[in-house]
């Protein structure tokens, strides 16, 4: 198996099962019309490159820190929502491929623009012959470390243990 070094660690936020199902439908059914150099994302939402990967500590104090960053910029009662279209180059720094999917409602001075992922595609002209992804909204997430490389032309990735959002916060009534 020939790999590539471009391995890359992430912190990524894993939706609820039901908002993966959707986003899995999606790529499913695009699956006959994408053009070829087109390859299928994990249906998860990448945050931030990690040089070494989060203890279970840090995710869980990273995951309240999230949900905190999600009510305060209007989510409502914590929620992520995606009612349009979203892309940006991926692997984060190489430029080489364009991630494709459902842009969430999340806003951070950390992430400039947080898509739940369904394709990688050779370029941004690509997208805009795709139908649009499914409108999806989720309030039980996950984070996770996740390694993503580069082998034999396709690509290859590890989703570590999964550390879940608070339902609640303290100080926040639902």
């Amino acid at each position: 198996m020939k790999t590539n070094n471009l391995k890359q660690r992430f912190l990524v936020l894993v939706p609820h099962f039901d908002a993966r199902t959707e986003l899995r439908k999606y790529s499913e059914n695009l699956h006959k019309i994408v053009p070829a150099g087109t390859y299928t994302f994990p249906w998860v939402v990448p945050l931030m490159v990690l040089s070494k990967p989060l203890s279970a500590d840090e995710l869980k104090e990273t995951a309240k820190l999230i949900k905190k960053t999600v009510i305060q910029a209007g989510g409502k009662n914590g929620k992520f929502i995606s009612n349009e279209a979203g892309i940006m180059p991926f692997p984060v720094g190489t430029g080489t491929m364009m991630l494709f999917g459902s842009k969430l409602n999340f806003k951070s001075e950390a992430v400039s623009s947080v898509i739940a992922g369904s394709f990688l595609l050779r370029s941004e002209i690509a997208a805009k012959n795709l139908p649009l992804p499914p409108e999806i909204s989720f309030r039980a997430a996950a984070l996770a470390n996740m390694d993503w490389q580069p082998v034999d032309g396709a690509f290859e990735y590890t989703i570590g243990p999964l550390t879940w959002l608070p339902k609640n916060l303290p100080d926040q009534v639902y």
